[in-house]
């Protein structure tokens, strides 16, 4: 079975529920989709879908599985990975994750469901492994990135970039101990459409063209400039306050600037 898992990944077959695609569902990844789905809308207790993964796991030597409990010894992260997955991050695509696939109403409890991304030589999106996350913070990305390397066995040090949403602390890098290798790039699509209109509300659209200036900046004195600007025009102390601490000491992660040139190194 371990051999049959890995001869799927060398053929580039992908893997994840969340490509919607049966095509691309590795060795026990789509029994495990129906059966947690089954678990979740019937309101079975978390013990129940450990035991699931526990059974998994002895059926299948390529399976592995991680669960983060909190202090009250609730589940708060289940993590799987089976064969196809660590083949592809043994192959060295580790360089470069999407952390930002969640997804939503997949079952009753309406648990987001986390699937890190990894992009093969042919431009494929591949999962490096697959996570369901009943709290969705901080703390719980950082346990499915430390599950995917532990499980994979494959060195941390190999991620150069990773791509998060809004919600994603730029503390991740550090408490991932990759802060000296590695540069978090926010996704701008998601701080336009969601984090910055939702923060500015009514005056979005006066506040819109100021805040792209501020993004797609070139260089430092550019974003120093466009920076300027959208401090001069904002009404409101609570925005003020939304700049100086939350989008300035950001810039790093979602102006063209940085992200696109790091200390000397073109990213994208």
């Amino acid at each position: 079975m371990i051999n049959d898992s890995l001869d799927d990944a060398k053929h580039d077959k992908l893997c994840g529920e969340a490509l919607e695609n049966p095509e691309f569902v590795g060795v026990h990844t789509q029994e495990l989709k129906l059966m947690l789905k089954e678990a979740l809308e019937k309101g079975k207790e978390t013990d129940q879908i450990v035991a699931l993964l526990s059974r998994l796991k002895e059926e299948d030597p390529a399976f592995d599985y991680r669960i983060s409990w909190d202090a009250r010894r609730k589940a708060k992260v289940f993590v799987w990975q089976d064969g196809v997955m660590r083949k592809h991050c043994q192959d060295g695509l580790c360089d470069v994750f999407m952390l930002d696939m969640m997804k939503r109403q997949q079952n009753s409890a309406d648990w987001p469901y986390c699937g890190p991304v990894l992009i093969t030589g042919e431009n494929k999106a591949v999962c490096g492994c697959e996570a369901i996350v009943i709290s969705e913070d901080s703390e719980s990305y950082i346990f499915v990135m430390n599950s995917l390397y532990d499980m994979s066995g494959v060195s941390r040090d190999e991620t150069k970039i990773i791509f998060g949403d809004g919600i994603m602390s730029t503390n991740l890098l550090t408490a991932l101990g990759i802060d000296k290798t590695c540069n978090l790039i926010l996704d701008r699509y998601h701080l336009k459409k969601v984090d910055w209109k939702k923060k500015f509300r009514w005056d979005w659209n006066r506040m819109e063209p100021l805040m792209e200036a501020v993004m797609y900046a070139k260089s430092e004195a550019e974003y120093d400039i466009a920076i300027d600007n959208v401090r001069k025009k904002i009404r409101s102390q609570e925005l003020q306050d939304y700049i100086e601490k939350e989008v300035h000491p950001n810039r790093f992660h979602f102006v063209d600037y940085w992200i696109k040139v790091r200390q000397g190194h073109i990213f994208i």
